[in-house]
């Protein structure tokens, strides 16, 4: 995981100032995703909503095992809606917009 966290350079920082995008792709609801090629071929993705000023909330981090493309499981699209969502109802009852 070390490798990884490495191979994502200043992407992370780079969503804290709201500036450089490269490299992230938007899978919508204000959720994005990183993609992470490591050595020996391995993809990684990050996803994460960095639309609230408090804070970028990371909402997933996997590792993408299937071949058939970019396209997200199906069951991995409900667990980060699932936590959207948890996420919009925690930020309402601590009185964030």
């Amino acid at each position: 995981m070390k490798t990884t966290c490495h191979a994502m350079g200043p992407r992370p920082a780079a969503l804290q100032n709201k500036g450089g995008r490269d490299g992230l792709h938007g899978i919508g609801s204000g959720v994005a995703e990183i993609k992470i090629s490591a050595p020996g071929g391995d993809t990684y993705r990050v996803v994460y909503v960095a639309k609230f000023n408090e804070a970028v909330y990371v909402l997933d981090a996997f590792q993408k095992k299937s071949p058939s493309g970019s396209r997200l499981p199906k069951n991995v699209q409900n667990r980060i809606q699932r936590r959207y969502d948890d996420l919009t109802v925690a930020r309402k009852r601590q009185g964030l917009q």
